[in-house]
């Protein structure tokens, strides 16, 4: 099953984590697998946790890898919470923190700037609803209350 999104810094990223056999792997936004199917190939029977949000990206990465990943369909901050209560610790950890190719060409999903849509920028569709009831979502962002800070440090 061929992807469709190739990552823009796919040599970079991969030089940087240095994947070895046997190493774990933790993507926290792993999209349709561009970055997981390199480092699958070099961590061999390493362990590989793949998170996103959008739930056709999590179905695919569960096709395209079968039984050598664990997907999970959440966000990264869920996922990296529950990961920690659970004790599991991982070799390499990626967050590759932007939108893929299948979210900028289909205007349904609110991303694109190529084509007429709403204007949503959701990457999960059960969120999509509550964001086409703004009118404008520019100025419901501005007026919207902000919240509780928190502190990841102390």
């Amino acid at each position: 099953m061929n992807t469709p999104h190739l990552p823009v810094l796919h040599d970079a990223v991969l030089e940087l984590l240095d994947p070895k056999p046997g190493e774990s792997y933790f993507d926290g936004t792993a999209g349709y697998g561009g970055h997981a199917a390199s480092v699958l190939e070099r961590i061999g029977k390493g362990r590989a946790t793949l998170v996103d949000r959008d739930p056709d990206a999590s179905r695919h990465v569960k096709q395209r890898f079968g039984d050598r990943v664990r997907p999970i369909q959440s966000d990264y901050v869920t996922a990296t919470t529950d990961a920690l209560e659970a004790g599991e610790r991982y070799d390499m950890i990626l967050l590759d923190l932007g939108v893929s190719s299948p979210q900028l060409d289909r205007p349904e999903r609110g991303f694109s700037f190529r084509f007429d849509g709403p204007l949503d920028i959701c990457r999960a569709p059960a969120y999509q609803a509550a964001a086409r009831i703004r009118r404008d979502p520019v100025k419901s962002c501005r007026s919207a209350p902000r919240p509780q800070e928190h502190r990841w440090w102390r």
